[in-house]
């Protein structure tokens, strides 16, 4: 089954202390705090906020008005990508 959503989160990244990988390493987000997401739903993309102020807290969407995001029902997909990643994105009208 195909995710219904998807989820840009900006967030800073480091390697991991904890895990022994080969050659570069794993790479661990910081999931708590502040910064900036992208919301993919409903054929619309939002630019947003996530925000997470503790570990056990679940992380909050919020659109540029500070509203939480509702996501429709189904599986959604996240990708944290560095904040100076210079990460872009495209919209091609319908067809």
């Amino acid at each position: 089954m195909a995710p219904t959503s998807g989820v840009v989160m900006f967030g800073p990244r480091r390697r991991s202390a904890r895990t022994a990988a080969p050659a570069m390493g794993a790479m661990e987000a910081d999931s708590i705090g502040k910064n900036t997401a992208w919301v993919f739903a409903d054929g619309r993309v939002t630019k947003g906020t996530w925000r997470k102020a503790t570990e056990t807290d679940r992380t909050r969407f919020l659109d540029a008005e500070g509203k939480e995001i509702a996501f429709p029902r189904g599986q959604i997909f996240i990708q944290v990508v560095p904040k100076a990643s210079g990460a872009t994105f495209s919209v091609e009208a319908a067809r």
